[in-house]
C-alpha cells in the first residue's frame, strides 16, 4: 500500500514538473514573439518581412505548446491505479 501511495506522489510530481517546463517554454516563445514584433518598426525591407514571419511562427509555436501540454495532461498525465 505504501508503495502505491509513493508511486502516485512521484507521478503527480513528474506531471507537475513536465507541465511547468512546458509552460516555461510557452512563456519564453510568447515573450520572444512579442519582442520580435516590437523590433520590426526599426528595420526595413525584407528583414521586416522575415522578422514578422519569425515572430508569427514563435507565437503560433507558443500556442501549440500550450495546447500540447493541455492534451498531454488530460490524456496521458492521469494517475494510474
Amino acid at each position: 500500500m505504501k508503495k502505491t501511495i509513493f508511486r502516485n506522489i512521484l507521478n503527480a510530481l513528474a506531471v507537475g514538473g513536465a507541465s511547468a517546463v512546458l509552460s516555461a517554454a510557452a512563456i519564453g516563445l510568447a515573450c520572444m514573439g512579442v519582442w520580435i514584433y516590437c523590433t520590426i518598426p526599426a528595420t526595413v525591407g525584407y528583414v521586416s518581412v522575415a522578422l514578422f514571419g519569425l515572430a508569427t511562427l514563435s507565437v503560433v509555436a507558443a500556442v501549440a505548446v500550450v495546447y500540447m501540454s493541455g492534451c498531454w495532461i488530460t490524456y496521458k498525465g492521469k494517475f494510474s491505479k
